[in-house]
């Protein structure tokens, strides 16, 4: 009778230590930070963002680094009409994103007395994402421009 309750004592420990991992793994901080668009001034650097949050928990970004620059972290205007009116602008930090779910954002970086590398298909993109729970690093290697912030090539 006691290596019965003995057996029942260590797959119930077993049990908990499972759901206890489990639980862990289902909340960490997990998502992924994809290049959209990008253009480079000698001024600035601009990139339109996809965050997706794979966790199940939200995610909240405090702020990007690429190339040692910090980002804009109050909005700006990327492109406005003729009278005035505010079509696209950067982001608002912090940015909070909801558990599974996905955010684009206009980032800018702004001069900071350093010249900007030039941005070309193929370039290599170093970020630094730092958000509530951790500081990480995010490499993309750059595609073709796309629509967002290229549009007078469009028309």
């Amino acid at each position: 009778m006691e290596i019965v309750s003995i057996v029942i004592s260590i797959l119930s420990l077993g049990l908990s230590i499972a759901i206890a991992i489990r639980t862990y793994l289902k909340e960490r901080e997990s998502y992924s930070a994809d290049v959209i668009d990008y253009r480079a001034f000698c001024t600035e650097s601009q990139f339109l963002l996809c965050f997706s949050n794979t966790s199940t928990c939200p995610l909240t970004i405090i702020d990007i680094r690429y190339d040692g620059l910090i980002c804009l972290l109050e909005p700006k205007a990327i492109e406005t009409k003729l009278d005035g009116t505010i079509v696209r602008a950067s982001a608002q930090f912090p940015l909070c994103i909801p558990a599974h779910g996905a955010q684009y954002a206009y980032v800018l970086f702004p001069d900071a007395g350093v010249q900007h590398k030039p941005l070309t298909p193929g370039t290599v993109v170093n970020f630094q994402i730092q958000t509530t729970q951790s500081l990480s690093q995010r490499t993309v290697i750059l595609s073709h421009t796309g629509y967002y912030l290229h549009k007078e090539l469009y028309q």
